[in-house]
């Protein structure tokens, strides 16, 4: 045993040590600034009031419902940041606590559901940028982030064979040209998604489930209590197409950090979990006072690092 443990001290890289040592030496910072938080929840209560005026005032017509819907993808979008720190712990660091916060902002204010995020990103922090371990590179047949999908990869996430079939094939081609109309719908795909999971999952407990299912009724109420303002057919059409297309902005921002970069194969090895993260994470150079509209998640590398840091402490990171 003792044999086996210095084998396995001695093969663990020096950067790796060093690592795990500054890590170690920034458990203060993981502290969460609330001031911080209690004026973000201020603006984003404003923001969807604001929404919800421009949609439902009495005598608004076209114009105003449109700024509403505009107002409302970004609620939606800046709402998401939220739901990404409750899912990481990275709010009250008490996973009961961040569920039901994300319970409420994921379920609740985006119909993206807690479980679902959490089930699918903590994969993708473990095994970033795997061609066969990390759901959120694996769009096949509607993209390809990299040619190892030409060769029919099998996705340990969802147990099935990615098939590069003629289908495939010909929706790849033109994935240049339709990615931002897939991005503006994307959200629609999360809801699906969502209820898929809390219908057929089977590792869930059922009372989280239908905690979670009941919460995402109520957030088709809401929504659909705003479409029922508009006009007509066309004018609830555009108004949900313009929503969706807005908050869709945070599916591009995110994007932009993985898909261009290194795709690996096989599962992560345990020493090279600082080099995965590095290689597959990508950040966005930005002034600072555009951190509102990234997030604080423009500094993807530094998040994967130490995704428990809080956002709005990672560029002094």
């Amino acid at each position: 045993a003792e044999t086996a443990a210095a084998v396995a001290a001695e093969a663990v890289p020096d950067h790796v040590t060093e690592f795990r040592k500054l890590v170690n030496s920034l458990e203060g910072e993981f502290h969460t600034d609330y001031v911080h938080y209690a004026q973000l929840g201020a603006a984003l209560c404003t923001l969807f009031a604001s929404a919800v005026y421009c949609i439902a005032g009495a005598g608004h017509g076209w114009a105003m419902h449109m700024l509403g819907a505009v107002l409302l993808g970004l609620f939606w979008q800046q709402t998401m940041f939220i739901g990404h720190d409750a899912g990481h712990g990275a709010i009250t660091h008490d996973h009961k606590k961040d569920f039901l916060i994300g319970l409420v902002v994921g379920n609740l204010c985006n119909g993206v559901g807690i479980t679902w995020w959490t089930t699918t990103h903590n994969v993708h922090h473990c095994a970033t940028n795997s061609a066969e371990c990390d759901p959120d590179i694996q769009h096949m047949p509607i993209m390809a982030v990299s040619p190892k999908y030409f060769k029919s990869v099998y996705s340990l996430y969802h147990s099935r064979q990615l098939t590069f079939d003629k289908v495939a094939q010909s929706l790849i081609s033109m994935q240049h040209y339709v990615f931002y109309p897939l991005m503006a719908v994307a959200r629609f795909n999360l809801y699906a998604q969502t209820l898929i999971l809390l219908a057929t999952s089977t590792e869930i407990k059922r009372s989280r489930r239908a905690l979670e299912a009941g919460v995402m009724v109520l957030y088709f109420c809401w929504l659909g209590a705003l479409v029922s303002c508009m006009g007509g057919a066309a004018e609830k059409v555009a108004f949900l197409l313009v929503s969706h297309a807005v908050g869709g902005l945070i599916h591009v921002q995110i994007c932009l950090s993985h898909f261009s970069r290194d795709v690996f194969e096989g599962r992560p090895q345990n020493n090279k979990w600082v080099e995965m993260q590095l290689a597959g994470t990508m950040d966005i150079d930005c002034p600072t006072y555009m951190d509102w509209f990234h997030g604080g998640l423009q500094f993807q590398a530094e998040h994967h690092l130490v995704p428990r840091m809080p956002r709005h402490k990672l560029r002094k990171f």
